[in-house]
This record gives structure tokens, sequence and C-alpha cells, in this order.
């Protein structure tokens, strides 16, 4: 394994370290299949999804015990003044693919019971509940102690069109009859319903629409964005201050150049358990710079000898950080901090040049590739907008040769909105 390779590969090991220890402890209760609530205090780290289990203690001194949906009947977690409220259960999820170019030509449903604790949304006479995953939201609704899917999945079918056959996408909207059934059929309930869309803010402006006109007592709960990896793309450029050392010569300092690279790659971000925090992780693969050093390395009374060095090279770069944010209104504003491993190689191609009597005797041409690994702590600030960041960036370097490196980045990414 290169020195690449295990840089890679120790990053990965420091990270996924992190990740772990950045688990926090934050208040919390139990409601035992009792009814029994017990304060205090949960690991947050694995939530934000649809957890199998959470680990709870109710006394500082204790050790964390693991409870499982079977175990309890819910638990309630509180960040600052939001308060998430999960509850446990068997039910069943819906596997058909979202993507458009793989639905299926069924409105038949795909099936999976699943044991988790499922997200409150609603909690009253008529609730509501979700479950996210990398896939979907799905939502349910309790009728009496069972837990009840609301029906939705895009399909296609082939239909005769103007005398051609076309693939058209159909919708199984039968969540909006269960809806009906659930919620009842006053006017404006109704109206809502068939106007309702199966995402989280609309079947949650109906649950407000269906309790503020019955006027009926419930609670609401913060929905959590779920914990998987959003994927995106980077594209930027960079200023590195690189040192050339060509000769051995004492006398001769290193060549000192301020290098412009245009950066472009692949990002991801994991929100954690830790509000307002996220992992986001980067590996620039693409970026190149050229160079031109004239060196005078030997001359005496009737010689000269000149050596010209042109210098090609690519970098590529992994860097991981821990970010904070701060939303305001529709902007966020962040911070970074992490580390990164840059790797440059690249040839370069030597032109000696040797003057007799201030007369051309010879050039010889000699040509050697090189290569340089260098370990930065990463900083940065940055404002997003929707999917949409800019961020500066300043990293210091610990390697001979390549010095302090700030660049300029754009990044969007795929998937849900990061909260």
């Amino acid at each position: 394994m290169n020195r690449y390779y295990s840089t890679l590969f120790l990053l990965i090991i420091i990270f996924g370290i992190g990740n772990r220890l950045c688990a926090q402890e934050v208040k919390g209760s139990i409601i035992t299949l009792e009814g029994k609530k017990i304060e205090g205090v949960i690991m947050s780290w694995d939530l934000g999804t649809n957890p199998g289990s959470i680990s709870f203690k109710a006394n500082p001194q204790s050790n964390f015990t693991t409870y499982y949906p079977k175990d309890i009947k819910s638990f309630l977690i509180q960040f600052n003044n939001t308060i998430e409220c999960y509850e446990g259960g068997t039910f069943d999820i819906e596997l058909s693919s979202t993507d458009p170019n793989s639905l299926s030509d069924t409105s038949l449903l795909i099936l999976e019971k699943q044991t988790a604790f499922l997200q409150a949304l609603y909690l009253g006479p008529k609730s509501l509940y979700v479950y996210r995953n990398t896939i979907k939201d799905q939502f349910y609704i309790k009728q009496d102690t069972a837990f009840e899917l609301l029906v939705y999945k895009k399909y296609t079918r082939w239909k005769m069109v103007t005398n051609e056959h076309r693939k058209l996408v159909y919708e199984n909207k039968k969540f909006q009859g269960q809806l009906l059934n659930y919620l009842g059929s006053s006017d404006p309930v109704k109206r809502r319903i068939l106007n309702t869309t199966y995402n989280i803010n609309s079947i949650s402006e109906l649950f407000e629409t269906y309790y503020k006109l019955n006027q009926i007592a419930y609670q609401s709960f913060v929905p959590a964005r779920n914990n998987f990896i959003k994927p995106g793309i980077v594209f930027g450029s960079g200023l590195l201050n690189m040192e050339y050392d060509f000769t051995s010569a004492e006398y001769q300092k290193p060549k000192s150049a301020l290098e412009f690279i245009p950066l472009a790659g692949l990002t991801v971000e994991i929100p954690l358990g830790i509000k307002r925090s996220t992992f986001y992780g980067e590996y620039i693969f693409l970026g190149g710079y050229h160079n031109t050093f004239e060196v005078n390395a030997l001359s005496g009374e009737t010689y000269r000898v000149e050596k010209v060095y042109d210098c090609s090279f690519k970098t590529s770069k992994i860097t991981g950080m821990f970010r904070y944010r701060y939303p305001v209104k529709r902007a966020t504003y962040f911070a970074n901090i992490g580390i990164s491993a840059q790797h440059i190689k690249g040839t370069i191609d030597e032109a000696r040049t040797t003057y007799a009597n201030d007369k051309l005797s010879g050039t010889i041409h000699s040509s050697f590739n090189t290569k340089s690994s260098a370990f930065r702590i990463s900083t940065g600030i940055g404002l997003r907008i929707d999917r949409l960041s800019v961020e500066g960036r300043i990293e210091p370097s610990f390697d001979k040769h390549q010095g302090l490196m700030a660049s300029f980045l754009l990044n969007y990414y795929f998937g849900r909105e990061i909260d």
C-alpha cells in the first residue's frame, strides 16, 4: 500500500472514530410499557432517522441501557426548546423505487415488515407518524394499537396517445381515501385532503387544519431530518505556495512560487446527532498547474551551465471536517474545521545547457517523475442558500514543499435540504 492510500485509510479511521466521539448526551425520557415516564439522558448520535434502538440512562452515574421498540412504548428527546417524539412498533414499509427511470409498471405495493421507532408528528385523537429512510418518507396513522401505512406509489403504464405508445407516469393515491376515513369528510377537511400531496409539509398542514377546525387539543413535534449521506459536487480555485528544490547546492535557495489550481470534485455531508452539526467530506480529483524555472547551476571563467526546469503537476486532495451551522431566515452560515491530505504528482523536464567561452556547447534533456503528500489543518467559513453554498478556506501545511493553501469553493448537494 503506497503512502497516498495509507493516508486515505488513516483519514477514514480518524473520522469514523470522530463521528462516534461526536455523540453527546441530551435530555430525554422513556415511557415504559406500563405508561410510566422516566426522565434521564439519551445518547443522540444515532438519532435523526428512525432508530431500531436507543441508549438511555436515568442516573448520571449508571451505565447506558439499550432499549428496543418492544421494550418501551416511546421516548422523547429535547434539543434546546424543541422536542422529538418516537413511538415503537411493527409496521409495513414500501420498497418501490422512486427513481423516475426505474418506476415499476404496477400500482401494487412491495411491502416489508419493519420494527423500529416511528417519529410522531402529531399526537391526539388522530395521530400522525413518519418513517424516514434514504429512499423516501412514509407516513402512518394509528388505528387502535396498529400502525397503518398511508399508501402512495408512482408507477408507469404504456398508453396509446395519438397512434403512438407512450410510457406515462401514474400515481396510486390511496392515502387520500385513508385520510378521508380517518379524519372525516367535513367539507373544509375534504377539500384539503383532495389537495394534499405525499410530503411532510402538505400532510402536516392537513392535520393542522383538522385540529383547528374541530378545536381539539393535540401535540405537535419538530420533524427531524434523517441521517443519510447527502452527495454533492464542488468547483473552485486555489492558491498554493510551493517550494521547489532543484539542487543540493547550499548557496542556492529553493524556488518559491504561488500556484493557481482549478478545483473540482465530489462531496458528502452527513447530519450528526448534535444539533446544527454535520460531517463534511470532500474529494478533489481534478486540479493541475504548470511552471518553468531557470537555475544557474554552475559557472567558471570559461564555462557556464544553465538549467531550465519545466514542471507539470496534477493534484488530488481528500478532506474531512466537522461543520457547525447557524441558520438565519433562508440563509445558513457555517464554519468548518478538520484535516486534509493533499497529494501532488507530476513530471519535471530538465534542459541542461552548457556554454564554453559564451558559445553554446550542447544541451541535454532529461525527465523524471516526482510526487509529494502533505497533511493540512483545514478551516473555512461560508454561506448556504438552499442547496448551494460558497466557502472560503485557509489550509496551513506541515510539508516541506507544500505551503499554505487558500481556496474559494462552490458546493451544490443533492437530496433533501439539511435542516
